[in-house]
C-alpha cells in the first residue's frame, strides 16, 4: 500500500531516533468497538502500538523498528519498545511516551478506523501521522518487509562502493603504469646509446690491438694506446647496468598485478590496452636487461684477454 508523504514518521520531532510512517491496528478506544492495536510502516521504519482502555485511560506500549542500509552493518533492523499512557475521549487521543522517543505527547483522533496524530515536522511545521488497525503479526510482516528493503538497499550501496573503489584502483594503476612505461622508454634509450658507445670503443680498441699484435715488438706508446682504449671499453661495458631496467620491470609487474586484481566487470578498453602495452614493455625491459648483462660480461672477458696479450707482447720488447 502506498503511504502518502504526510504519513512518514521522519517528520516527527523525536529524541534519539528517526521517525516512523503509516500504521495498522485492532479493538477499541473509548468504546469496545474501537481498535486497541495499531500498526504502521514507512520506508525506513515500522511501528506497533497497543494499549488497554479503562474508562478512557490508556496504558500500553509502542514498538518501533528502525532500518539501516549502511554498508558493513550486520543488523539491518533494530527495535525499541517504550511504555505509553494517555487518554481517549470522544475519539480524541492524547498519548505520552515519557519523552523516551517523542519529545512531547502525541495528540490525534480516531476516525474511519484510522488513528491520526498531529505532529511537528523537521521544518517546524504541522504534519500528520496515520495508523490503521493491525495486530502484532501485521507488525512482524511489516518488519520483515522492512528488513528485505534494507537488504536490497545495502546490496546496492555495497555494489556502488565496490565500483567506486574499483574505478579508483584502475585509475591509479593506469597512471602508475604510464609513469613506469615512460621510465622504461628512457632506460631503453639510455641502454641503446651506451651499447653503441661500448661497441664503438671495442671496435677502435680491437683495431689498435690488431695493429699492435702484427708486430713482434710493440713500442710503449702504441701498446699504451691500445691498453687505454681497451680499458675505456671495459669501463663503458660496466656502465651497461641492468639495475634500472630490472626495477622498471618489477614496478610494471606490480602494476599489472594490481589491475588484474580488480573485478573485470569494471574494466574497459583502456584498461585492456594498458595491460597489453605493459605486458609487452615489461618483457622488452627484461630482455634488454639480460642483453646488457650478457654484453658487459662478454666485453669484459674479451677485454681482459686482449690486455693480457698486449702486456705479454710488451714484455718481449
Amino acid at each position: 500500500m502506498l503511504i502518502p508523504r504526510t504519513w512518514t514518521f521522519a517528520f516527527v520531532v523525536i529524541v534519539g531516533m528517526t521517525s516512523v510512517v503509516a500504521v495498522t491496528g485492532c479493538s477499541g478506544l473509548g468504546s469496545a468497538k474501537q481498535p486497541t492495536e495499531w500498526v504502521g510502516a514507512s520506508s525506513t521504519q515500522a511501528a506497533y502500538i497497543s494499549w488497554a482502555d479503562t474508562n478512557g485511560h490508556l496504558k500500553g506500549s509502542m514498538e518501533i523498528a528502525t532500518g539501516s542500509a549502511a554498508v558493513g552493518t550486520s543488523q539491518l533492523v533494530s527495535t525499541t519498545t517504550i511504555p505509553v499512557a494517555g487518554t481517549e475521549s470522544d475519539g480524541k487521543i492524547s498519548l505520552d511516551a515519557g519523552g523516551i522517543v517523542f519529545t512531547a505527547p502525541l495528540t490525534g483522533t480516531i476516525t474511519n478506523d484510522a488513528l491520526t496524530f498531529q505532529v511537528v515536522n523537521a521544518q517546524g511545521g504541522d504534519d500528520s501521522l496515520r495508523f490503521t488497525p493491525g495486530d502484532v503479526q501485521s507488525f512482524r510482516t511489516s518488519v520483515a518487509t522492512l528488513n528485505r528493503s534494507m537488504a536490497q538497499q545495502q546490496s546496492a550501496a555495497t555494489e556502488a562502493a565496490a565500483k567506486t573503489q574499483a574505478l579508483a584502483t584502475l585509475s591509479q594503476g593506469e597512471s602508475a603504469i604510464a609513469a613506469d612505461l615512460s621510465s622504461v622508454e628512457g632506460d631503453l634509450s639510455s641502454l641503446s646509446a651506451a651499447t653503441t658507445s661500448v661497441n664503438a670503443s671495442f671496435v677502435r680498441a680491437k683495431s689498435e690491438y690488431t695493429t699492435a699484435m702484427s708486430s713482434k715488438c710493440v713500442n710503449s706508446t702504441a701498446s699504451q694506446t691500445a691498453l687505454n682504449d681497451l680499458q675505456n671499453a671495459a669501463d663503458a661495458a660496466q656502465n651497461l647496468t641492468s639495475t634500472s631496467l630490472d626495477l622498471d620491470a618489477s614496478n610494471i609487474s606490480a602494476d599489472i598485478t594490481t589491475l588484474q586484481g580488480v573485478d573485470r566487470t569494471y574494466w574497459d578498453r583502456t584498461v585492456t590496452a594498458t595491460l597489453a602495452t605493459a605486458v609487452h614493455d615489461v618483457t622488452a625491459a627484461s630482455k634488454a636487461s639480460q642483453a646488457a648483462t650478457a654484453l658487459a660480461a662478454a666485453d669484459d672477458t674479451l677485454n681482459q684477454t686482449d690486455r693480457g696479450a698486449l702486456y705479454n707482447l710488451n714484455g718481449n720488447c
